[in-house]
């Protein structure tokens, strides 16, 4: 697996709750509309959905994505949240809100977030998050907006840790609101909200209780930006890929009927960015092995976007018959260790000038009764011909190699699964 070799590229995303309720609970006319609604996703190569319950096939009847999310079902037992994309799916998670109040419907769906790892580009993984959160102004209704905003908090320091994320969708939240979570993220998780960057020179509304909310409906091109929506799209990059916006626009005019109605009770807002990876870190095209435990990264250390990097110096693989854990010495004297305490230590200390050369990682299938996937063996070479190995090899290895096969990058850690072992690797390199 060579490093990544596309150093920049560009995607856009569309975000739309299409009221697709059952008639007549929905007042957009989802039956009709629907179908209109599939052909003009096409032309955004993310979509994120919301409200996608009655009309799951007519939606997909005109669609040409690719790569889709599974259906959750219609009214009660789905959360209305579809992803379409041209890009890969690699890990798709669906989540129900742990609280929501009865007073405007919100508990009658498993109304929630889901969480979608998409493929960008080799060594370009992007955590996507969708949401629709619990609707009303009463105070039982803030309270469970908010419950639910500190549990997808909690859930993106774990499950996105050190990662990009864009998350967009439907936050029934306004930054006027005094009593709004919608801050909550910014503060707590690093994310920033393209319409406060681009139109409001990074600033959000004051939260003072006078809202600025756009007007809906109005005519096809009519739309402004100077007013507030609850349907937001927020992101952050990290020190291997970095994320900027280049444009936030509200589609409405591309979603109307024959006489100009629009074909939901939303905006769709669509959001385009630009992406490049650091020169100075890089990581293999993909993770290898099982997805079952606790998720790690470690890119997620201090410091800019294209800084220097420390690289390993030392390394410590332990197993027996397979990975248990890995330990590892970087240049600035940082040690990180990965996994459980079982098996025996095998290191291999770097001399001055020597660096990692490859790096081979053999999967398989645990016995019953977890059969799960995790890492078999591992196996490190420098460019001295010397080498530290654990575990027994598999039908099915990897390789990893540094960027463009050349001494001036190092090893600067991992990315993958543990848990009392460790269950999927990929390398990252830095200089």
């Amino acid at each position: 697996v060579a490093a990544a070799a596309e150093t920049s590229g560009t995607f856009d995303i569309l975000t739309y709750n299409i009221a697709g309720l059952p008639e007549p609970i929905s007042g957009s006319n989802p039956s009709t509309n629907t179908p209109l609604i599939s052909s003009r996703l096409n032309n955004f190569s993310i979509v994120h959905l919301q409200e996608d319950f009655a009309y799951h096939s007519e939606l997909l009847s005109r669609s040409t994505h690719r790569y889709r999310s599974p259906f959750t079902g219609s009214v009660p037992f789905g959360s209305g949240l579809s992803t379409l994309s041209a890009f890969p799916l690699t890990d798709v998670q669906q989540h129900t809100w742990a609280a929501c109040w009865v007073g405007t419907g919100d508990c009658l769906t498993r109304k929630g977030f889901s969480a979608t790892r998409i493929h960008l580009a080799p060594g370009v993984d992007v955590d996507f998050y969708n949401l629709h959160s619990e609707a009303g102004d009463t105070e039982l209704d803030f309270v469970a907006r908010r419950a639910g905003w500190e549990q997808l908090s909690a859930f993106m320091n774990s499950y996105s840790r050190g990662n990009p994320v864009v998350l967009a969708g439907d936050t029934n939240t306004r930054y006027t609101s005094p009593k709004d979570p919608a801050r909550l993220l910014l503060q707590k998780n690093g994310l920033r909200d393209i319409w406060v960057e681009l139109y409001r020179g990074g600033v959000p509304p004051a939260a003072d209780g006078k809202s600025i909310e756009c007007a809906f409906p109005v005519p096809a091109g009519s739309e402004r930006q100077d007013c507030e929506q609850i349907d937001k799209i927020q992101y952050r990059g990290n020190r291997l890929v970095e994320l900027v916006p280049t444009a936030f626009v509200n589609r409405n005019a591309d979603f109307v009927d024959a006489r100009g109605g629009p074909l939901s009770d939303h905006f769709p807002n669509q959001a385009v960015f630009s992406w490049r990876i650091s020169d100075t870190l890089r990581t293999g095209e993909r993770i290898v092995g099982g997805r079952h435990s606790t998720y790690f990264n470690d890119a997620d250390t201090p410091g800019a976007f294209g800084a220097r990097v420390p690289v390993v110096t030392s390394l410590t693989l332990r197993g027996g018959s397979r990975l248990d854990a890995i330990r590892y010495t970087l240049s600035d004297g940082t040690v990180v260790y990965h996994g459980g305490r079982g098996g025996t230590d095998q290191t291999l200390t770097l001399r001055e000038g020597e660096g990692v050369e490859r790096v081979e990682v053999c999967v398989g299938t645990r016995a019953p009764p977890g059969r799960t996937l995790g890492i078999f063996s591992m196996e490190v070479w420098t460019d001295l011909g010397r080498r530290v190995r654990v575990g027994s090899g598999t039908g099915e290895c990897f390789s990893f190699t540094p960027p463009e096969g050349g001494r001036k990058w190092g090893m600067a850690g991992f990315q993958g699964w543990k848990g009392s072992e460790v269950d999927a690797l990929g390398v990252i390199w830095g200089k």
